[in-house]
């Protein structure tokens, strides 16, 4: 289990993409010390915390009507819900597609569950441990949507969305002391909420007149999101990187945003080693022509100089200096970013032998 954060945005259907992306850790048995989800995030959540691989996939697909969770324009006038959510969060999980409770109950992961507090307007961050029918509740208030969802009561507290209060809750990880976090999104970058306007403002102080706290959440919301998209914007563009994995592999990070200007090459003091450095853009201090080895002392000198967050570095074992490397990284406080040798699978001696008495076989004949 890695120690590390997994902040899961929610948004209706497009859960079907961070579905797609967890799947795909767990089927690498990638897995996380703590994991938030918000509203359809809550739903991704506990499915990779139960470690059920294609289940909210499933869940959000429909196979055929018998299965569908959305009333009609008359249901909805007499539910006053958009959304079967006692199909979602009770025969879902108790017949059509079984919810693995031990597990989730049992693995050690840390889940929290984002919802909105109507009374106060405040996220609170909940979570369960060996309650199941308490577990589905509160992931029904998380993925209740103000205005086409019914409030969800829990522990005779009223609550709705987790979105409303926060949608991406990356600080209250950071607040966590964790320095790993990894965030899924399922909005494009760049994208930013338009404000709300006066009707639905008005729908929003009719709907809830009970709950004036909320009233504000809900207005402010747009304004709230697009400050903690700025935010992880702006932590993306944070950290200096020391990259000692040479000048061929420089073209990878060319996606990074402000990697002219956070990236620090350490590459061999040869012509064609800086001339591709230089095709790429890299000029000055960015481009670092030294040969090795390089003592530990000296790796915490560059990084230390370069005011580097993270080393990049290849497990090239002893005679690659990686043990230095990381010496240094852990006195710097810096994270390093490990890219691991493959796995050199080899041949025994015997092995060897009958090869090299085939390939002599093959060559007298």
């Amino acid at each position: 289990m890695t120690e590390a954060g997994l902040v899961l945005e929610g948004g209706a259907t497009r859960g079907v993409f961070t579905s797609g992306a967890l799947d795909y850790l767990m089927e690498k048995d990638l897995y996380f010390s703590y994991v938030v989800g918000v509203s359809a995030g809550s739903c991704n959540a506990v499915d990779y915390v139960s470690k059920q691989i294609g289940r909210t996939r499933d869940c959000m697909i429909h196979r055929g009507k018998e299965y569908s969770y959305y009333y009609g324009l008359k249901d909805f006038v007499k539910e006053r819900s958009l959304l079967d959510m006692d199909m979602i969060f009770n025969k879902y999980p108790n017949e059509l597609f079984p919810f693995d409770f031990d597990t989730y109950f049992s693995n050690g992961m840390t889940c929290e569950i984002v919802t909105t507090n109507c009374l106060t307007g405040n996220a609170e961050y909940m979570t369960e441990d060996n309650d199941s029918d308490r577990l589905m509740k509160i992931c029904r208030a998380s993925s209740s949507m103000p205005l086409v969802c019914p409030i969800v009561n829990i522990d005779g507290i009223p609550y709705l969305d987790g979105g409303l209060a926060d949608s991406i809750p990356v600080k209250h990880v950071q607040e966590k002391g964790l320095k790993k976090i990894v965030l899924i999104l399922t909005r494009p970058e760049g994208y930013r909420k338009k404000l709300t306007s006066k009707a639905v403002g008005k729908l929003y102080r009719k709907m809830y007149s009970k709950y004036p706290a909320l009233v504000r959440t809900c207005i402010r919301r747009p304004v709230m999101y697009n400050r903690t998209e700025e935010y992880i914007e702006k932590l993306e563009k944070e950290g200096n990187i020391f990259l000692t994995t040479g000048s061929k592999e420089l073209v990878l990070w060319q996606g990074l945003p402000g990697h002219l200007e956070r990236i620090f090459a350490r590459v061999l003091p040869v012509e064609a080693s800086v001339h591709i450095c230089r095709e790429l853009g890299y000029s000055g201090r960015h481009i670092i022509a030294m040969q090795g080895p390089f003592s530990a002392e000296m790796n915490y000198i560059q990084l230390k100089e370069f005011q580097c967050s993270y080393m990049v570095t290849k497990d090239g074992g002893d005679t690659g200096g990686f043990k230095e490397k990381m010496q240094a990284a852990k006195k710097a406080g810096a994270t390093a970013v490990v890219i691991d040798r493959p796995k050199d699978k080899g041949m025994s001696l015997e092995q060897t032998k009958e090869a090299v008495k085939e390939w002599m076989k093959d060559v007298s004949e």
